[in-house]
């Protein structure tokens, strides 16, 4: 449970991470996260870090029940594991799956705004040049959770109005 005035409902947000979807040899684990899915009906649901274990086409089918959930938002960021070799075949998560995926973008569901950085732009890019791009809102009434691979220390995030980091 999380305190803020900015909080302006109870809301459910499920978080998954480091699927690695080459490491599954059946799609047991994918079935029990949509089961989860269901049982605890989130408002969105954030799949962080590592869908695959490394950029596949085959690996996408293991992504292919997601599209069954229905009436639940699901987001994902690709990371480094994603985007080691092709980073094209992540292009196609969101439709054989239904998944979104979302690259260094902020995207307002509610009361809450989810800011993605991913883990390959901070090779080129600092994470001001990054958080500058990002279109906080005006009156500061949302709630800004920033989805990281690795944690950015909280000093380079002081001038922007961050309510809670996830990180790997």
């Amino acid at each position: 449970n999380i305190q803020s005035d900015k909080i302006q409902k109870d809301t459910k947000i499920l978080l998954v991470s480091d699927i690695h979807v080459e490491n599954v040899t059946q799609d047991f684990h994918v079935k029990k996260i949509i089961r989860t899915i269901n049982e605890e009906k989130p408002d969105f649901v954030i799949i962080a870090w590592d869908l695959m274990n490394k950029p596949n086409y085959g690996y996408i089918d293991y992504l292919k029940p997601f599209k069954s959930v229905k009436d639940t938002p699901i987001f994902a960021v690709e990371w480094n594991h994603d985007v080691m070799w092709n980073t094209t075949i992540v292009q196609d998560i969101p439709d054989k799956s239904g998944i979104k995926i979302l690259n260094n973008e902020s995207v307002e569901i509610g009361w809450v705004q989810v800011i993605w950085i991913i883990d390959k732009s901070l090779w080129w890019n600092s994470i001001q040049q990054i958080m500058n791009q990002v279109k906080f809102d005006e009156n500061q009434n949302l709630f800004n959770i920033l989805i990281t691979h690795q944690p950015i220390s909280l000093e380079k995030l002081n001038d922007y109005p961050i309510d809670l980091e996830v990180a790997w």
